[in-house]
């Protein structure tokens, strides 16, 4: 893929959904009936799974990680993107929705995301307990909520935490 196209695709859609007007940092686009917030997906280097697999590993040095695949989210974050699904997949053998530096470091300082809105995706929450960075689910969603890393999705916190179980 052409990272500078899809740094282009990546603004039109933000401007496009969010009403064409790239806000201030920190402002919060207006959400009404004609504009929506816009959510990119999925933070980052998904296009480099292994194998092209859902969840397989990236292998990639960093220097591949910021000149192709984190463009288009440079591109999302300065043109007021603000809400983002982090990958299923690990970089650099941690996985995207529990890396500290690729979300609060990269995303949000580096790229520019500030206080956007970070969030898993179906189970990822709780896979962080397959990668061994959490002892279990529970342990999972508090330490990547305590750390700002992301929120748990709706399926994640239902499946998880619904009364009764």
């Amino acid at each position: 893929e052409n990272p500078t196209l899809s740094a282009a695709y990546a603004k039109a859609a933000v401007l496009g959904y969010q009403g064409g007007e790239t806000p201030g940092p920190g402002d919060i686009p207006i959400v009404d009936d004609k504009h929506i917030l816009s959510l990119a997906k999925h933070y980052a280097a998904y296009g480099n799974a292994a194998g092209d697999l859902n969840a397989a590993p990236s292998h990639l040095n960093m220097h591949t990680l910021h000149d192709i695949y984190l463009k288009p989210w440079r591109s999302f974050s300065v043109n007021g993107g603000r809400a983002a699904m982090a990958s299923h997949q690990s970089v650099s053998h941690q996985p995207c929705h529990g890396n500290g530096n690729l979300i609060n470091t990269v995303l949000r300082q580096m790229l520019g995301f500030g206080n956007g809105s970070v969030v898993s995706d179906c189970n990822d929450i709780g896979v962080l307990a397959q990668y061994r960075v959490a002892a279990n689910s529970t342990d999972a969603a508090a330490k990547v909520s305590l750390c700002r890393q992301c929120a748990c999705s709706y399926w994640t916190c239902y499946y998880y935490y619904k009364p009764g179980k």
